[in-house]
């Protein structure tokens, strides 16, 4: 196999995989979207291991785009920094488990 080949081939996978991501899109999607949109306070969010790097890449988007957001690593979350969500308003998205949310009162989406 030539590398146009392989490109062609990768692209074709890729292709595939965004269009299964597109059949997964719901009322939910839409809900996640305008609860950020409406939201008084920050977006959080969360992550361990390679998904905490994918969680501070959206907060960089997030925060350049004008939607106040911070990452928290989950472990951290768990060992008592969730006081961070305290403040009413606040959303926290997690790539892992959510349970330090809901005891703060902030929303918990997965």
């Amino acid at each position: 196999m030539n590398w146009i080949q392989r490109a062609q081939l990768t692209l074709q996978l890729e292709s595939q995989a965004i269009e299964g991501i597109m059949a997964l899109l719901d009322a939910s999607f839409e809900s996640i979207g305008e609860l950020i949109l409406n939201l008084k306070g920050r977006v959080i969010i969360t992550g361990i291991g390679k998904s905490a790097i994918i969680a501070q890449k959206i907060v960089a988007t997030f925060n350049s785009t004008g939607t106040p957001a911070v990452f928290m690593h989950a472990a951290d979350a768990i060992h008592g920094d969730s006081g961070l969500g305290a403040k009413a308003g606040c959303c926290a998205l997690h790539f892992e488990k959510r349970e330090f949310a809901g005891d703060q009162g902030a929303y918990a989406l997965d």
